[in-house]
């Protein structure tokens, strides 16, 4: 946790280097709560604590903090990313493509959302499609 703050609470690296175990899953949440209640409106804090709970399975609980931090910001890239990656989670990829599809508005460069919207078009079956995602990547 140590590795962690306010000031680098962006840092992916580290996050998911903490996400190997659920008590780790378990700290990591409760440092996102307590830095929330201090700074109510930190998009990445918000984001980060919807992470957490995607990494415990609960897409559901996930989602309500991804939604947070998109009434806040609603151009966050990473949100809209892992509010696709939940929704995907919950068998949703219709739903799940939409957002792949702002983000990749915002920064089209983003490459991590072309390989999961390519995978989540393979699923619902439009494998031409998806094949143009891949070749993207």
């Amino acid at each position: 946790m140590r590795d962690i703050n306010e000031k680098n609470i962006t840092n992916r690296r580290q996050i998911y280097k903490i996400l190997d175990s659920k008590s780790k899953i378990d700290l990591l949440t409760l440092f996102f709560t307590f830095l929330i209640t201090h700074h109510p409106k930190n998009v990445a804090a918000l984001d980060n604590k919807g992470l957490s709970f995607y990494h415990l399975g609960n897409y559901t609980k996930a989602i309500t903090y991804y939604d947070k931090a998109l009434a806040i910001d609603p151009k966050y890239v990473l949100a809209l990313t892992d509010k696709g990656n939940a929704l995907g989670g919950l068998g949703n990829y219709t739903k799940a493509i939409t957002y792949y599809d702002k983000a990749l508005a915002i920064d089209p460069r983003y490459i991590a959302d072309l390989t999961i919207k390519g995978n989540f078009l393979n699923s619902l079956g439009n494998y031409r499609l998806a094949i143009t995602y891949f070749d993207k990547d």
